[in-house]
């Protein structure tokens, strides 16, 4: 389970700072609990043999899941570019992830060796403006062979079996992605954003005569994405009650949302907060994405759990039912989402105080 020698140390870092020490040789860490990942869970004063191998194992773990591109439609492609088995083996994802620092768009994390001079701005992908040489693989499985050092390996943490590939385009990230269901994903986005639901922006592109969507990237330097999934292995699932407390208004806009677009397909790994990487502070539910199953099977829905939830929520939400663009919506579905908007609605003014007389 040792990477590199058994005397080998290494570090994940949050920005600069050196968060988790890791023995690979004794199993040892050390950690900073106030920026540890909350994705990741080691024991610091082991005990015993059994304890050490389960830090190793947490360790190359958390590293694998850093690159997520084996889950794609074109990972052999990638993989053959790279130069490199197609293997999801942990052990192997997590050598790939060591070699590019583990760094991802998605928050500040990365790793290096004990010995490295190796700074956050050198391995920051929000500092890597070059062109991104993956994107004709990831997008439409091109073959070929890497003549250069991959100096963008952002499209290596993108996880999901879709096409997808970051593209930076004046002074904007982009995440492109052929989706199975474009316009019902465009469609979901731009009406919860006309009436006032914080959402991922996303709008409809095509190249080489193929559909894709085109989405901003939501993190940057100053912040981060912490999934619910990762709160929870972390803080257990008192934190979604903590969630709900401290952003109550967020919290009921994304319930009733999923209902009026029909997002079956929200999962604890699709939603989560921003953290402030200064602080560590959480700074509210991050907007709203992954958008791929609205509009589909949209009159047919019938979850029972999803619609009673979404009306305990109802009178919380700050949702503008007057200024939905219904346009957006696919012409057949309307009638159905304005009856689900009327439904939320009128919820919402039944549990408003009677004004005095």
């Amino acid at each position: 389970m040792n990477i590199g020698s058994d005397s080998s140390v290494y570090y994940i870092m949050f920005m600069d700072k050196p968060v988790v020490k890791v023995d690979m040789g004794k199993g040892d860490v050390t950690i900073r609990e106030e920026f540890c990942p909350y994705d990741l869970s080691m024991i610091e004063q082991p005990q015993n043999f059994n304890e050490r191998f389960q830090n190793l194992t947490a360790f190359v773990d958390w590293c694998a899941s850093r690159v997520r591109f084996m889950e794609r439609m074109y990972a052999p492609q990638i993989c053959s570019c790279l130069g490199i088995p197609i293997d999801d083996d942990p052990k192997h994802l997590s050598d790939i992830a060591i070699t590019y620092s583990g760094s991802t768009m998605k928050d500040a994390w990365w790793v290096k060796k004990k010995d490295s001079d190796v700074a956050y701005n050198d391995i920051s992908l929000f500092q890597n403006k070059a062109e991104n040489p993956l994107t004709v693989v990831s997008l439409f499985g091109e073959q070929g062979k890497l003549e250069r050092n991959l100096d963008n390996w952002s499209d290596l943490t993108i996880g999901g079996f879709s096409p997808k590939s970051w593209v930076y385009e004046q002074g904007v990230f982009y995440l492109y992605k052929q989706s199975r269901n474009t316009k019902g994903e465009v469609a979901a986005s731009k009406v919860l954003a006309s009436m006032g639901v914080h959402v991922v922006p996303y709008e409809q592109v095509k190249i080489r005569d193929t559909l894709f969507t085109k989405s901003p990237c939501f993190t940057s330097e100053k912040v981060s994405f912490i999934s619910c999934n990762a709160l929870v292995k972390k803080k257990g699932l008192k934190i979604i009650d903590t969630i709900r407390s401290q952003f109550p208004k967020e919290y009921a806009n994304m319930i009733v949302s999923t209902y009026l677009v029909g997002n079956e397909d929200l999962t604890d790994k699709s939603w989560g907060v921003l953290m402030s990487n200064q602080s560590g502070k959480l700074l509210g539910i991050a907007p709203l994405f992954g958008f791929e199953k609205c509009f589909l099977k949209y009159d047919a829905m019938v979850n029972f759990v999803i619609r009673e939830v979404a009306a305990n929520y109802a009178a919380q939400a700050e949702i503008d039912y007057e200024k939905a663009d219904i346009s957006h919506v696919p012409e057949h579905f309307r009638d159905t989402f304005r009856y689900r908007c009327e439904e939320m609605q009128a919820i919402r003014e039944k549990a408003k105080p009677a004004e005095s007389i």
